[in-house]
């Protein structure tokens, strides 16, 4: 006879203080650090493998938004793409985006201003602004 899974409550959520993971069903667990920090994960399989995807923590992700977030991440799954590799790739292409839009000349001009106290001779940071901007 299967058991079944006794779901999380904001209220139990709120309650619960000891270290571990607590299920609410379909994979989603709230986890709780021994330092008490709580956040919510989903755990799924994938080509055989154990995955557990981060969904945010407690205090910014309430019960009803883990729950929204895992069923979009199972809709996902269901149509064949692996929620955290999808994720890794917004993130990089969002990386890829930003560094393209600093150009070089943006980011010698950053990194001089942000060193230039730290050269004692005066003369020195003209080389360096010299050779950047000839190179």
């Amino acid at each position: 006879m299967a058991r079944e899974i006794e779901l999380l409550t904001v209220r139990k959520v709120q309650q619960l203080s000891q270290p571990g993971r607590y299920r609410d069903g379909d994979g989603l667990y709230l986890q709780i650090t021994r330092t008490g920090v709580k956040s919510w994960l989903l755990r799924y399989e994938r080509a055989g493998r154990e995955r557990w995807m981060g969904l945010g923590p407690e205090r910014m992700v309430t019960l009803e938004e883990a729950r929204g977030a895992a069923r979009e991440a199972w809709k996902a799954l269901n149509g064949g793409t692996d929620p955290i590799d999808a994720r890794r790739a917004e993130r990089a292409e969002a990386h890829a985006k930003n560094a393209k839009a600093t150009t070089f000349a943006e980011c010698v001009e950053r990194y001089l201003t942000s060193h230039e106290s730290k050269w004692r001779n005066p003369k020195h940071c003209a080389q360096v602004r010299s050779s950047l901007a000839r190179y």
